[in-house]
């Protein structure tokens, strides 16, 4: 349910073209923009789960999507995000050429690197990056400054005022050197869903319970 569907496809003179489904609702960015970023934990995890679920159903078809940012997430009128824009994605062991455009802030450390090997780590950057613009209010630094020695503040200097297993699941997506990183999708996920659990036997706890 949160990746854009393909309805056709088909050739135009030297044209080729792709119809996709119409997603009924604005990007997350505009969102985030429009009501000063805030998305509460509890929607929040829920979103990034979605999006976790959908990047880990495109891995296991064989690809990479590679261009992960609140931008390409379409938020439906039900509140499902939706990822689109798959102009960067590639299969899974191919190596990107130079004129691959990446999103600084969003794109990975490799993703600037001749020499870098891309993989599933490579999304789960994207993801964290996601994630730090909801809890931070503004987009990580980009890659190359960080890779130049650039301080960036860490999500979890925002523990306290949100959810502690959210904000140490985005700085542990965002390690510079991808093997630093969760290796799949399903390790980050599992690293969101402590923060579910945590959260629900907070609330399942007796009044006064410490």
């Amino acid at each position: 349910p949160s990746i854009v569907r393909l309805k056709d496809s088909g050739r135009d003179g030297d044209l080729t073209f792709v119809v996709l489904e119409w997603i009924d609702g604005g990007d997350l960015e505009s969102f985030m923009a429009s009501s000063g970023g805030a998305i509460a934990d509890d929607r929040l995890i829920q979103l990034l789960c979605a999006l976790a679920d959908a990047v880990a159903a495109i891995h296991a078809a064989g690809w990479l999507h590679r261009d992960l940012k609140p931008a390409n997430v379409l938020l439906r009128s039900d509140g499902i995000p939706v990822l689109v824009d798959f102009g960067a994605a590639l299969p899974i062991g191919e190596s990107a050429t130079l004129e691959t455009e990446v999103t600084d802030g969003y794109g990975a450390p490799e993703q600037y690197l001749t020499d870098a090997r891309e993989g599933p780590w490579t999304d789960v950057y994207g993801l964290g990056a996601i994630a730090y613009r909801a809890l931070c209010g503004r987009a990580p630094l980009s890659a190359p400054a960080r890779l130049r020695g650039e301080a960036m503040p860490l999500a979890m200097d925002h523990a306290g005022i949100r959810d502690e297993a959210l904000c140490r699941a985005a700085d542990w997506a965002l390690a510079l050197e991808g093997r630093k990183r969760p290796q799949t999708v399903e390790d980050w996920r599992a690293a969101l869903s402590i923060s579910v659990e945590h959260r629900a036997s907070a609330e399942r706890a007796p009044a006064g319970a410490a």
